[in-house]
């Protein structure tokens, strides 16, 4: 079997009454199968491919664009591309069309730039925009190549955090060198005093208040290098209780939180079904 394209016409007399029919046949095998091998590409390529019309019409979807944007190729085909993106380049869309079919003016035809996408959900999605321009016939239609950025974009995050965090971890290695020392010295020379006062003396708590301060500045310090040098975290049991001691223990340092205190734990009490507890 082969692919024919038929022309059936009517054969008319001299006074113009039908007599017979004449049948063309044209044999359109090979564009048949240059048609299926071009949906073939479009339907298995990893971008999306739409083509719109003169009047922003989408003609053209690939599976691709469907899984983009999470609509049907039937709801798109007919449709404004304008659908397709978000507020205020929606609005902007056709007048930017208009321009380009009436003075050539182009803005983004043959020069792919970084656009934002619209899905069904109303989540954007950053895309590589590429269009070219083509004309059948008399027709003039536009073929846009979209490629999805959202991996990319995730990775240039992981890539800037990763950077900031070594940046971070320089810094941090600074103030470690550039005020461990400092402490280290002031925490001897109050050993010091502290061994030459007497036991009974005023200036004794005053002193142990300082040295803890100190001790507070230096686990910040610590604090800060492990923020900024993370190690991999070790997960397994714990009892709660002892760690909400120390918070507390902590926390009574500071003056802000001098009134905090720890209630004993009470031990829970089961009750009854279907009645409210206030």
């Amino acid at each position: 079997r082969i692919d024919v394209s038929l022309s059936v016409s009517p054969v008319r007399d001299a006074v113009g009454q039908v007599v017979g029919g004449s049948v063309i046949a044209r044999d359109v095998t090979d564009e048949r199968r240059n048609e299926a091998r071009v949906r073939s590409i479009l339907d298995t390529a990893v971008d999306g491919i739409i083509v719109i019309d003169t009047r922003g019409h989408i003609q053209l979807v690939n599976p691709a664009v469907e899984r983009l944007f999470g609509y049907t190729a039937q709801e798109m085909i007919g449709q404004n591309v304008s659908m397709l993106m978000p507020s205020p380049t929606r609005e902007q869309h056709d007048e930017s069309l208009g321009r380009y079919l009436a003075t050539g003016d182009k803005r983004i035809i043959g020069i792919g730039r970084e656009v934002e996408g619209r899905r069904r959900d109303g989540t954007r999605l950053p895309i590589a925009l590429s269009v070219s321009e083509t004309t059948f016939g008399h027709e003039r239609t536009f073929t846009g190549i979209l490629h999805d950025l959202t991996e990319l974009k995730r990775t240039e995050a992981r890539l800037r955090d990763q950077a900031e965090l070594a940046r971070l971890g320089q810094m941090a290695a600074v103030i470690a060198h550039e005020v461990r020392n400092p402490l280290a010295g002031i925490r001897g020379a109050l050993d010091v005093i502290g061994r030459r006062l007497p036991a009974d003396s005023r200036d004794k708590p005053v002193l142990v208040d300082v040295v803890g301060r100190l001790e507070s500045l230096n686990q910040f310090v610590n604090d800060l290098l492990l923020f900024s040098r993370p190690e991999r975290a070790v997960t397994g049991r714990h009892a709660l209780l002892p760690l909400f001691e120390r918070l507390a223990a902590l926390l009574k340092n500071d003056p802000e939180f001098a009134g905090i205190e720890s209630l004993p734990i009470r031990p829970r009490v089961k009750t009854a079904p279907n009645i409210e507890r206030p």
